[in-house]
């Protein structure tokens, strides 16, 4: 019973940032990416948004290798499954 508690608790935190992970990213492509020069001033003079692409991890670490990346990706589901 302890474990499905875990679970639950954990699917409960997991889901909502996985969904802001993802509207973020399409808010990004879908409106930042045409603006000029991939740029928008969030608070002027202070900091702003700027569209940029990677295809590897953080730094782009492995850019180009998504075959490693999914392979990685999914034997860290597996053992966090297993945990």
């Amino acid at each position: 019973m302890r474990r499905l508690h875990r679970l639950m608790i954990l699917i409960s935190i997991g889901i909502p940032i996985l969904a802001l992970d993802r509207l973020s990213k399409l808010w990004a492509q879908n409106w930042l990416a045409k603006q000029p020069d991939g740029a928008a001033p969030a608070w002027p003079g202070v900091f702003g948004w700027l569209y940029a692409r990677n295809t590897g991890v953080a730094f782009s670490a492995l850019s180009g290798r998504t075959t490693l990346l999914i392979v990685i990706g999914f034997a860290a589901i597996v053992g966090i499954v297993a945990y």
